[in-house]
C-alpha cells in the first residue's frame, strides 16, 4: 500500500468517524440531554456511539479488504450484544419521582427488538456474503 492511499484511508477513517460521532452523540445530546433518557439506556449509550464509530471507522480504514466484512459482521453482533442489554431482553422500566409519589412504568418493547435483531443479522449475513464474494473474486 502506497503512502498517499495508507494517509487517505487514514483521512477517510478520521472523517466518518468524526460525522458519525456528531451525527449520533453531540446532535442528540444537544437536542435532548441524556438525562432524558431512561438509566438503563443511558449507561449504554455511550457504549453504542463508540462501538458504532469505532467499528465504522475501521471499515472505512479497511475499504477493499476482506477486513471492510470482518469489522461490519463485528459490528453487527455488538450492536445485538449492546441492545439487548440496554432493552433487558425487551422490558424497559422507567421512573418518575413527582412531588409525593413515584410512578413506575413498564413497556413491553419485545417486538420491536426483535426487530432490531433481525436487521443485524441480516447485517451479518450481508458481511459474511461479501466476504465470501471478495475472496471468490480474488482468487
Amino acid at each position: 500500500m502506497a503512502e498517499r492511499e495508507f494517509l487517505a484511508r487514514i483521512f477517510k477513517a478520521l472523517a466518518m468517524g468524526l460525522l458519525l460521532f456528531t451525527v449520533l452523540y453531540l446532535i442528540p445530546n444537544t437536542l435532548f440531554p441524556i438525562e432524558f433518557y431512561p438509566k438503563s439506556i443511558a449507561v449504554s449509550y455511550g457504549f453504542f456511539i463508540a462501538v458504532v464509530v469505532g467499528f465504522s471507522s475501521a471499515m472505512a480504514f479497511a475499504t477493499d479488504t476482506i477486513f471492510y466484512y470482518a469489522f461490519g459482521a463485528c459490528r453487527a453482533f455488538a450492536i445485538i450484544f449492546l441492545v439487548m442489554f440496554a432493552f433487558k431482553g425487551g422490558m424497559v422500566e422507567i421512573s418518575m419521582p413527582l412531588v409525593a409519589v413515584q410512578i413506575k412504568i413498564s413497556i413491553d418493547l419485545t417486538v420491536i427488538l426483535v426487530m432490531m435483531l433481525i436487521a443485524e443479522m441480516l447485517d451479518v449475513i450481508k458481511n459474511v456474503l461479501g466476504a465470501i464474494a471478495f475472496l471468490s473474486g480474488e482468487s
